[in-house]
């Protein structure tokens, strides 16, 4: 449908009005005329109805053109504006024009209106078009920067060195800046009845949610949501690259989170465009062959920098053209206007009578009158800024480009019609293709394509083409030299104004990482089955909440062997588990199973069963408990295992492992004293000393052999007694009599063999060292203490002898006797803080276990 350009025409002369409404019908476009003549009405149209241009009388009975004019002006910089006058002299023209009319014409030459009334409407048409494009241009590629910003930021989180927690809590807050209305777009993250949210987050008519299809038993769920009505068309207020990028946001976070998972069992927007620039000035021009005349209008001349009453000629508006190519071009495009009638619409650099370089756009054109030129006329625009902008855009393309390599994710661009493939340069990269061979044909692109997914590719993208239906999948790329990738493919339709699918574009992403995660997962799940399925017993985990209830959220299939029950039965009701414990242990479990409620430590606890089918068992449990803050419930991952035919054969074991204990201490005796006898032998040379403290090494595994043969225990001695007597060893040995005190500080402890001998050893070097070294007047004290604290032992060994000269590096000791000491440490799962200034002073603190016959060392 042809468009309608509206003219207004101020006249007060009806006949006048006529004649211009006649040679307005003869222009071949659609003009919609009206006439005014009151000053209030012209005021009214002008700020409520503004036309497409004004023509207007010079003299009117109350007002002049020139107020009509200057009225224009102050609200419309380009609005075309012709005077028509009957008498007005070129000095009043000049004076008219420099005020900014856009033309005049006389009423004794009413004809030249056609072609300057069709030349500025076209003219006027095409500037708000242009304008229209370029404001709607510069938001889109801001959109889509804060777009790639957004994921290119999240995507940048660390997490390997972050929590679910905190990946979460830092990526919902850079989600609303890639939203094309960040100041009232909010969001949250939902992920198993955990919620993020941004500070004014709330749910309203206009939300966006995505939901998590990969991430295996989790509940995984973003939205998006508008704070107030946006406007939007199809989809509603949010655009389809916005749905896209919440889409990538939710597969980036997926597989971060995954990361953090297979770790574990496995800022803020930047701002990278500027404002859009605004139109320049447009001056108007005219060269005028009849008379020799050229005229600038006041914008040219401010656009060159100079005086008002500069007077140009068309030698001197060339030299304004920078030397070179430019001026060339303007000087022959010009030419080709006068002898031709070819017009011209060029982009060149003047530099002004200030010496400022511009950038302009010149067009124009020529007017013909009996087959000979008379005239050159167009306009000059001020481009500066518009260029300004291009260069700064092309930065931002780089910008663009380099998130898009660090994300491994770009985009491309199908014309169907033509089959042309357009790549952005990560694809060239994904796709491993080298740039200067271009974009592949359709044929060619269907070539990279592993075997097993090429023709599922060909089938969606023709039912995307045939159908117009966006698609988004996994596909496979297959290479010669190096390993297959999956690529996450987006395809998007795109029609013309007629409703024509004429194009396709969307993103391409490398996900093998991802892939390769989700594989070692479903490995790492197999595994933990296979070990679940293959233990003599279950896994479970079982709730309760803050009012006491029981329930199981989860249960192995060791239920139906250990119990004798189905997982279908005790997860619909866990009391048929507590009827199985006897009724003389039923108390303390429940008991045990509450204290650890408040404690939230491990839990450790044994009791006995009796299966439906009579058989008595004994039950032994471990439990780690975790509080819900939200609900106050608290949750045991729990192993409950068989170890019926462990306490029916520790009563034989006691026996047997009293008898071990009791041969080690004897043989270790022994051992000793050979190589007291071999020092014996040896001379007064030094070379007594590392047999000395071989010797002091076995003894002090012989006293714990010896604590754990007279007192019966198996595995624990009472870590006190154990020191005390290890101690009087080493002072025998080294006979200092009494001019060193040892000081202990000891809660009453029986700790695990596993951490005596080790503990034991490394107390014995350090008394050694203290012994042999430390007090040049055979006086000190040694200060020995051990305290427990939330399952860790914590130990302090300070003597007050002379200290180092260069403190020892525990991490690279130079010395058997440093070594051993690290060793020693490191055995024990220690960390350490050393002092040897002036004194010794070694604290360290470790994981133990207090009693059993396993402790955590290894």
């Amino acid at each position: 449908m042809a468009k309608q350009y509206h003219v207004l025409l101020i006249e007060d002369d009806e006949s006048n009005a006529e004649l211009v409404r006649i040679q307005l019908k003869q222009i071949d476009l659609d003009i919609a005329f009206s006439v005014v003549q009151e000053w209030e009405e012209v005021l009214n149209r002008i700020q409520h109805q503004p036309p497409d241009l004004i023509i207007s009388d010079y003299k009117l009975p109350d007002y002049t053109g020139m107020d009509v004019l200057m009225a224009v002006r102050k609200r419309f910089d380009y609005l075309p504006f012709i005077l028509v006058s009957g008498y007005i002299g070129e000095e009043k023209a000049a004076e008219v024009m420099l005020a900014g009319a856009t033309d005049y014409a006389m009423k004794d030459k009413l004809d030249r209106l056609k072609p300057i009334v069709r030349r500025e409407l076209l003219r006027y048409d095409e500037a708000k078009k242009e304008q229209r494009r370029r404001k709607r241009t510069i938001k889109q590629l801001e959109n889509r920067i804060k777009e790639q910003d957004c994921l290119y930021q999240i995507s940048s989180l660390k997490e390997l060195e972050m929590t679910t927690e905190s990946l979460l809590e830092t990526a919902v807050q850079l989600i609303p800046n890639g939203w094309q209305y960040p100041d009232i777009t909010e969001a949250q993250i939902r992920l198993n009845g955990r919620t993020f949210q941004t500070e004014k987050f709330r749910k309203t008519p206009w939300v966006l949610t995505t939901v998590s299809e990969r991430l295996s038993n989790d509940d995984f769920e973003i939205d998006i949501a508008y704070l107030k009505e946006m406007s939007g068309k199809g989809m509603g207020p949010f655009l389809p690259e916005e749905r896209q990028l919440l889409e990538s946001i939710r597969s980036t976070l997926e597989l971060k989170i995954n990361q953090i998972k297979s770790r574990i069992e496995l800022d803020k927007q930047q701002h990278l465009l500027d404002n859009a620039y605004k139109m320049a000035d447009i001056g108007h021009w005219e060269l005028n062959l009849v008379k020799e005349e050229l005229y600038w209008s006041d914008a040219v001349k401010q656009l060159h920098e100079v005086p008002e009453d500069y007077k140009p000629d068309l030698e001197n508006a060339i030299a304004f053209y920078k030397e070179g190519n430019d001026r060339q071009t303007i000087s022959d495009a010009v030419e080709q206007a006068i002898n031709s009638a070819e017009p011209f619409d060029v982009e060149l650099q003047i530099i002004t009578a200030k010496n400022n370089e511009r950038w302009i756009r010149a067009v124009g054109e020529a007017e013909y009158r009996n087959g000979q030129c008379i005239r050159v006329y167009g306009s000059t625009q001020n481009i500066t800024r518009q260029k300004q902008a291009e260069q700064e855009l092309i930065l931002q393309k780089q910008r663009l480009e380099r998130s898009q390599h660090i994300g491994k994710i770009s985009d491309w661009d199908y014309d169907i019609e033509t089959g042309d493939i357009s790549w952005s340069p990560v694809v060239y990269e994904i796709y491993e293709r080298e740039p200067s061979l271009g974009p592949p044909s359709f044929e060619e692109l269907l070539e990279y394509y592993h075997p097993g997914d090429k023709e599922e590719f060909l089938k969606t993208a023709n039912n995307t083409i045939e159908n117009g239906v966006r698609y988004e999948k996994d596909f496979r790329l297959s290479f010669t030299d190096t390993k297959d990738k999956y690529v996450k493919h987006i395809g998007i339709p795109v029609r013309n104004e007629e409703g024509k699918l004429v194009r396709l574009i969307g993103i391409v992403q490398d996900i093998t990482e991802r892939k390769e995660a989700e594989v070692e997962q479903a490995r790492s799940e197999q595994r933990l089955k296979n070990i679940t399925n293959n233990i003599n017993g279950l896994i479970l985990q079982y709730r309760m909440n803050s009012e006491g209830v029981h329930d199981l959220l989860y249960v192995s299939k060791g239920i139906e062997t250990l119990c004798e029950l189905t997982e279908e039965e005790v997860l619909k009701d866990v009391n048929l588990m507590w009827d199985l414990i006897l009724d003389e242990d039923v108390e303390k479990v429940r008991a045990s199973v509450l204290k650890n409620s408040q404690q939230l430590t491990v839990w450790n606890e044994n009791w006995r069963i009796e299966t439906p089918s009579g058989k008595l068992k004994w039950i032994q449990a471990y439990g780690t408990p975790m509080k819900n803050e939200e609900d106050g419930s608290v949750i045991w991952d729990t192993l409950l295992l068989d170890v019926t035919d462990q306490v029916k054969t520790e009563k034989d074991n006691k026996v047997l492992l009293q008898e071990v204990h009791h041969r080690v201490k004897n043989n270790l005796a022994i051992i000793s004293g050979l190589l007291t006898l071999e020092i014996y032998g040896m001379n007064e040379n030094g070379s007594k000393l590392p047999l000395q403290r071989s010797i002091n090494r076995i003894q002090s595994m012989s006293k714990v052999h010896e604590l754990l043969y007279n007192t019966g225990s198996f595995s624990s001695v009472n870590i006190k007694d154990y020191l005390q007597q290890l101690s009087e060893v080493i002072r025998d040995t080294f006979d200092v009599g009494d001019g060193v005190s040892v000081y202990f500080d000891f809660e009453d402890l029986e700790v695990n063999i596993n951490v005596a001998i080790p503990l034991g050893m490394l107390i014995n070097e350090l008394m050694t060292n203290s012994f042999k070294y430390a007090f040049e007047n055979g006086k000190g004290r040694i200060d020995i203490g051990i305290r427990t604290k939330n399952g860790q032992f914590h130990v302090s060994y300070h003597d007050d002898g002379r200290g180092f000269e260069k403190e020892p590096d525990l991490q690279n000791p130079e010395t058997l006797g440093m070594n051993i000491i690290s060793t020693l440490l490191k055995q024990l799962g220690a960390e350490f803080k050393l002092q040897t200034d002036k004194r010794f002073a070694l604290d360290f603190s470790f994981e133990g276990s207090l009693k059993g016959s396993h402790g955590n060392i290894p």
